[in-house]
């Protein structure tokens, strides 16, 4: 375990400009990913410009300018985008991979992939690898750090083999956006001695993020009951309470939730419903 992590500084606002999520305005405190173990659950929840641009205003922006030469003065929102679909499908895949729920990975999988028709360079079709075993291959692209992947994936014929698949798919995934994190030894030279630390270095809050996902999938294939649905939302979340059904609050000195924001949201629905009349 490292004893000492980077921080990831923060900014008062974040403005979409041309497509690019533009921070202004950076603020005293310095964000310890590390520390806030919800990130993973919240960044589950970014499906738009809107969510994106709260995400990164609560937090931090995710870093797009340190993993790549290519500087564009902030975050793309494609890219965040794309990152957090990603995040919610590996997160996905490890709560049903350790449910052992073959059929719903194996339509997670589908329906994250392309059916595509593979030919050798004579123009012929390419078969499976292993005839009877699986059936067509399906393309899976994926963002890695400033990057993309493509991945051909062989469906295989009986959904229970999927559960044999999907690990080397969620290695992969994590892997190739936690390559460049690391440890190294620091030392500090005091009055009062020397002390050696170890460093947790990252490049930018993804790749915490992704580090994050690593360690719930870790959790989560272990011992299933560490992760659960949220009843709300949908998220992903890992339980600290045996009695959650909600995305945990927040504790954090920049995001204040003291209670769960979708355990809020189902009671104020409740509310509405009994005000109005209704079941639900």
């Amino acid at each position: 375990m490292w004893k000492v992590e980077l921080g990831v500084a923060r900014y008062r606002t974040l403005k979409l400009r041309e497509g690019i999520l533009v921070p202004e305005g950076r603020l005293e405190g310095i964000l310890w990913p590390f520390r806030n173990p919800t990130l993973p659950t919240d960044f589950y929840n970014v499906r738009d410009a809107k969510t994106a641009i709260e995400f990164c205003r609560e937090y931090a922006p995710l870093g797009y300018d340190c993993l790549t030469a290519d500087k564009v003065g902030g975050d793309p929102l494609e890219w965040v985008l794309t990152h957090a679909g990603n995040v919610r499908f590996v997160l996905d895949m490890v709560y049903a991979l350790g449910q052992h729920d073959a059929s719903s990975l194996y339509d997670l999988v589908r329906d994250n992939a392309l059916e595509v028709h593979l030919t050798d360079t004579a123009g012929q079709p390419v078969g499976s690898p292993i005839t009877g075993l699986f059936r067509t291959p399906h393309l899976l692209k994926y963002a890695a750090g400033c990057d993309y992947r493509e991945l051909i994936l062989w469906l295989p014929a009986q959904e229970q083999d999927i559960l044999d698949i999907v690990p080397g798919l969620v290695t992969d995934i994590v892997n190739d956006n936690t390559q460049n994190m690391g440890q190294e030894l620091w030392s500090d030279v005091r009055t009062d001695g020397t002390q050696f630390l170890w460093v947790h270095k990252f490049r930018s809050l993804l790749e915490a993020i992704w580090s994050m996902v690593g360690d719930l999938a870790v959790k989560g294939v272990a011992n299933p009951s560490r992760l659960r649905r949220c009843e709300w939302c949908g998220a992903i979340f890992e339980v600290t309470d045996k009695r959650q059904k909600f995305c945990p609050p927040v504790e954090s000195p920049f995001v204040s939730r003291q209670q769960s924001p979708c355990g809020l949201s189902y009671r104020q629905k409740k509310l509405r419903d009994k005000a109005s009349g209704g079941t639900s």
